[in-house]
């Protein structure tokens, strides 16, 4: 009885341990469509950009844009050189979404959209590699709506030049917290 109920914890401890292992592991390639991008308000210290969003129907003017929250991105590779890069909205004048689903030949292990970047001096980038799920949140100018993408599935980001982007403060009298 008493091997029985070891052997029967030991088979339990290894199908426990398995389970576990296979969720911290990469495997495939995940199919970010799937599930929702979730709107993130713009962070304290972070730019308030505006603009307009072109989905596939839709024209839509909004205000505080951002990458799920953040005015900057990292991770961002060239297709012709070695670099990683930083996307910075208050520095760019247009995003276009050249190719959702990008096949680098350099970088053929990671998932990538290609874009092309219009900086506001109007120099053009056109290889950019934005990570796939990357998702843009901003807030419907015309409806104070709270909406979110997946880049990947926009045509174009026209950023508003007019004027400087502010910096979203933290309310006066809130202690922020450090790690």
């Amino acid at each position: 009885m008493n091997k029985r109920l070891s052997m029967i914890l030991n088979i339990a401890w290894a199908i426990t341990l398995l389970l576990v292992c296979a969720n911290f592991t990469d495997g495939a390639k995940k199919d970010s469509a799937a599930q929702n991008p979730e709107f993130v308000k713009v962070l304290d210290g972070e730019s308030l950009v505006n603009g307009t969003i072109y989905d596939d129907q839709n024209v839509i003017p909004a205000k505080q844009i951002s990458f799920s929250g953040h005015s900057k991105i990292g991770g961002v590779r060239r297709e012709s050189d070695d670099s990683i890069n930083v996307l910075d909205l208050t520095k760019i004048k247009e995003i276009k979404i050249l190719n959702e689903n990008y096949m680098s030949p350099r970088y053929q292990d990671k998932e990538y959209i290609l874009v092309e970047v219009t900086a506001i001096n109007g120099a053009i980038t056109k290889d950019l590699l934005v990570p796939r799920d990357v998702v843009i949140c901003a807030i419907s100018k015309e409806t104070e709506m709270e909406k979110a993408w997946y880049l990947k599935k926009l045509s174009k980001i026209d950023i508003d030049l007019n004027g400087k982007p502010q910096v979203v403060e933290a309310p006066k009298g809130v202690v922020k917290q450090t790690n």
